[in-house]
Formats: structure tokens, sequence, C-alpha cells
């Protein structure tokens, strides 16, 4: 099986799209237009916004139909960094961490040689 093609859009931005090879790819969609931020969003998924978003439109990759779809991963992205803030509080003042392994066996799968143990102790 041969490598990928290379995506047209990547061709436009090196500037390496020539009419005669790539005759084939001229019928296919283009959508236009920038994404525009959504209102409601999180104050940390609008930072989150600003920050990648922008940086894509340069590179030609984000486009207007594409809004909710990153609207979700700035959304995600909220969350994430809501739930990290919150571990220091909950885990690592109670919990205790513990990294168990043993001598693998034949034909275990590398996954069963190691696992993570958490338990709170009874306060």
């Amino acid at each position: 099986m041969g490598r990928p093609r290379k995506p047209t859009s990547k061709h436009l931005a090196d500037g390496t799209l020539h009419v005669t090879r790539h005759a084939s790819r001229m019928r296919e969609p283009k959508f236009d237009g920038q994404p525009v931020k959504p209102k409601g969003m999180s104050l940390e998924a609008q930072r989150h916004w600003d920050e990648v978003v922008p940086s894509l439109e340069e590179k030609g990759v984000a486009k207007g139909i594409d809004a909710s779809a990153l609207r979700a991963m700035c959304e995600a992205w909220a969350e994430y960094q809501t739930a990290l803030r919150m571990m220091p509080k909950t885990l690592e003042d109670k919990a205790h961490i513990a990294v168990c392994g043993r001598r693998p066996r034949r034909g275990d799968h590398p996954s069963r040689s190691t696992w993570t143990r958490i338990w709170i102790p009874n306060s």
C-alpha cells in the first residue's frame, strides 16, 4: 500500500498544486470563510479559541464550517483544565498512588505487566 496522497489544502499552502497533474482535485468542494467564535463559551474555552484558531486560520486549515467542531474542542479543553485544577485538592491530599508490577508471563499482553493502584485511606 502506498503513501496517502497529500491534501489539496497542503498543495495550495506549499504552492505545489499543478492544474495538469492535479486536474481531478479541481472538482473537490471548496469551503470558505473563517470560523466565528460562538457565543456562550466558557472563559477558559474562549482563551483556548483565541490561542489556537487564529494559527489554524493562517494555515488555511480552519474554515467557517469547522466552527462547531472547534467549539467542542475548546470546551473539552476547558473541562480538562478545570479537572487538572481540581485534582490536587481531591487526589494528592487524600489518596496514595502506587505503580505495581509483575514479571510478564509467556503469552501476556504488555499491558498486563504494570498497573496503577489508587486508594483513599479511611479518615
